[in-house]
């Protein structure tokens, strides 16, 4: 029997269904300072800046790991 696929662990070769590698959402936000949703502000490559986590949904929720839990 074959075992339904997991989309969590798809390959290069998976990637023409229009996704983008990550590599691509790391230069946008390179060195940017943001405040986000959340109210905190994060400086990104930044020794001491906050994590961030990026809520996904309908719409979507930018908030530092701190306010995560």
């Amino acid at each position: 029997m074959k075992q339904a696929s997991d989309n969590r662990h798809q390959t290069q070769e998976d990637k023409s269904d229009g996704y983008e590698d990550c590599e691509k959402l790391k230069h946008l936000i390179r060195n940017g300072k943001y405040v986000l949703d959340c109210g905190h502000l994060v400086t990104l490559n930044h020794n001491l800046g906050n994590n961030i986590a990026i809520i996904n949904g309908r719409d979507l929720k930018i908030i530092c790991t701190l306010c995560l839990y």
